[in-house]
């Protein structure tokens, strides 16, 4: 069974699809599996899917005594939050104050070995390298660690299959990469020939105004140092192809 909300979902994806309104008509349910968000745009609508669908799927959740998994983002412990990372993290507040089961995950950069799919939406950039044969050296680092999607999916579903206390997983990738590493790499299996281009320092504090759009997924998507009570940490084992 799948919930629309905000955006279609086929009927040819072989799911079941309730509307949002119909929710409190769904028969026998014990687990519900969060994966709404919506990544760039304004506060309003920002928060609208992130923090008020949360707080109808926690009332859903209150009523038929079911546990909630919630995809989350590793960001939320960042000192510097864009909006997508605050409304995650206000989410989990709600969870986590609501009473309810749960289980919050907290994937880092996501990729998958058959289609990068951040990189790809960069690839009208890219292709004025036809023209332009340069790639900034960004003036400032960006480390991430890059999770295939396929071991968060294993994580989703040994947390649906068994029965396990409250808990809160941050969950990454094997290895450490500077974004700017990554795109070059990623040029390079793409075939593409390039010359880098070194940025100005004050070029960063304008790159930093993109927070909110799909460069800003980039400025730091790894574990944070430090442990944090309650929080279990894991290591895929996937690394990027390229």
């Amino acid at each position: 069974m799948v919930l629309e909300h905000q955006t279609h979902i086929s009927s040819q994806s072989g799911c079941t699809v309730c509307k949002i309104d119909d929710l409190d008509k769904l028969p026998d349910v014990t687990q519900v599996l969060h994966l709404g968000a919506k990544i760039r745009g304004n506060r309003r609508d920002i928060y609208k899917a992130n923090l008020n669908l949360t707080e109808r799927l926690i009332k859903f959740c209150e009523s038929r005594k079911a546990k909630m998994i919630f995809i989350s983002t590793i960001n939320v412990r960042l000192k510097l939050l864009n909006l997508y990372s605050q409304s995650k993290l206000d989410a989990e507040n709600l969870i986590l104050q609501s009473g309810i089961d749960y289980h919050i995950i907290r994937p880092s950069y996501l990729f998958d070995p058959a289609l990068e799919v951040n990189l790809v939406n960069l690839d009208s950039i890219f292709a004025l390298m036809k023209w332009f044969p340069f790639v900034p050296i960004l003036p400032f680092q960006a480390k991430v660690q890059p999770l295939a999607v396929e071991e968060l999916i294993r994580l989703i579903l040994m947390l649906l299959n068994h029965s396990c206390t409250n808990s809160i997983w941050e969950i990454a990738g094997p290895k450490t990469r500077d974004i700017q590493e990554m795109i070059h790499s990623y040029l390079r299996f793409r075939g593409m020939r390039f010359k880098s281009l070194t940025l100005y320092p004050w070029t960063g504090l304008l790159l930093k105004l993109f927070a909110g759009t799909t460069l800003a997924k980039f400025f730091q998507n790894k574990i944070i140092e430090g442990e944090e009570k309650g929080v279990i940490r894991k290591l895929g084992l996937i690394e990027q192809p390229f």
